[in-house]
């Protein structure tokens, strides 16, 4: 065994010794206390207690209740009730936010890159965090086989350029979801335990956590009465819906009326359908349009005919 080896086995042997002399369990995170309240940064983040007043703490970032207080306040008044809801979203994407922004300014001096604000700047800065994102042929030709009822008659040749477009968008915003996510895993991110506690049946009381619990397969499409894919979905949705009574709950939301709920679920672009098996794990989501033939083997794959 070599000497270095030795001594980084010595020091985990008194790390582990200290832990069991103090008797003290280890901070939980904010996912194995409450799975489902973060939905990104806050996911690996410690619970802890925190002085009075303060929500959250990452080295010199912190979020008090004044702030999320004033958060709230810049809300439409029809809006601030819903949003009142979920006051743990808020405090999640203030903290991704900062910490991004954090990030990106280092990068921007690095770089010697300027922009305008500080969301074009956290724009920028996670263009170069996804710029190495590509698709493949196969997985162009195959989305095009899975989707060829809805491409009008068009050959692969000819809408090759458009579904490449869409599809690296989706992975691109997969990848900045997938980063942000991981913001916890990189910064040790404290939130205050009671304010959690008191958080979360107030944020899981909305109808996808619900439905989620019913026992039954889920389909939940987040949609707007404005957007011209969601409205060619609509009738398709409801035949399905009597179609599968009794075997399926499907939930349609509109997100100019729950924006937060759309934003917790990640339905980032409309419409977004997500499958949920028996349990309520979450399986598949597609973006955009889907046709019923799409939507019936999906729901065929995970139990439902």
């Amino acid at each position: 065994m070599s000497v270095l080896r030795s001594i980084r086995l010595a020091v985990l042997l008194l790390v582990i010794a200290a832990a069991g002399a103090s008797g003290t369990p280890p901070d939980q995170t904010v996912n194995a206390a409450y799975p489902g309240l973060a939905t990104n940064a806050l996911v690996s983040a410690r619970l802890t207690d925190l002085p009075s007043g303060l929500i959250l703490r990452c080295g010199e970032v912190k979020v008090t209740q004044a702030d999320l207080d004033g958060r709230l306040s810049q809300f439409d008044p029809q809006l601030r009730a819903k949003v009142k809801n979920d006051q743990f979203y808020l405090i999640e994407d203030a903290a991704a936010q900062s910490l991004l922004y954090s990030e990106a300014y280092d990068w921007s001096v690095k770089s010697k890159v300027s922009k305008a604000s500080g969301e074009e700047l956290i724009a920028a800065y996670l263009a170069t965090r996804t710029k190495n994102v590509t698709v493949p042929e196969p997985e162009i030709k195959r989305f095009y086989e899975e989707n060829k009822d809805d491409m009008g008659g068009l050959s692969l040749r000819e809408v090759k350029g458009d579904i490449s477009k869409v599809m690296l968008d989706n992975k691109r915003r997969e990848a900045v979801t997938a980063y942000t996510a991981a913001l916890g895993n990189r910064y040790d991110i404290e939130v205050d335990k009671t304010w959690a506690a008191k958080q979360y049946p107030i944020a899981m009381d909305n109808p996808v956590e619900k439905a989620r619990k019913s026992g039954k397969p889920l389909l939940v499409d987040f949609g707007s009465t404005r957007c011209a894919p969601c409205r060619r979905l609509a009738p398709i949705l409801d035949a399905l819906k009597k179609e599968y009574a009794g075997k399926l709950d499907m939930l349609v939301i509109d997100v100019d009326d729950e924006p937060i709920l759309g934003a917790r679920y990640g339905a980032a672009v409309i419409p977004t359908q997500i499958f949920c098996d028996r349990t309520g794990k979450e399986v598949f989501r597609h973006t955009g349009f889907y046709s019923k033939a799409n939507i019936v083997t999906k729901l065929a794959e995970i139990g439902v005919k």
